[in-house]
């Protein structure tokens, strides 16, 4: 997924908001179980970025760790 912002900003604006609005998307996408890379570009030719890579998932445990014990669906 890409991304463009288009703004009215000054590009000193620019330069001394883009962190704070790195952080903003890094606090939402933080949460997730995904993996991905945000980097924010300003006209003043400034880049700052963050990655987060995604926790290992878990194999079902046998009898109570997946979707279908939780919905009560009796396992096969």
């Amino acid at each position: 997924m890409e991304i463009h912002l288009v703004s009215s900003l000054t590009p000193e604006d620019e330069c001394r908001l883009a962190p704070q609005v790195l952080s903003a998307i890094e606090r939402i996408l933080d949460r997730l179980p995904i993996t991905y890379c945000v980097r924010v570009e300003t006209t003043a030719g400034n880049e700052i970025q963050h990655s987060h890579t995604a926790p290992a998932r878990r194999a079902p445990v046998a009898g109570g760790d997946s979707f279908d014990s939780f919905a009560g669906i009796p396992s096969a």
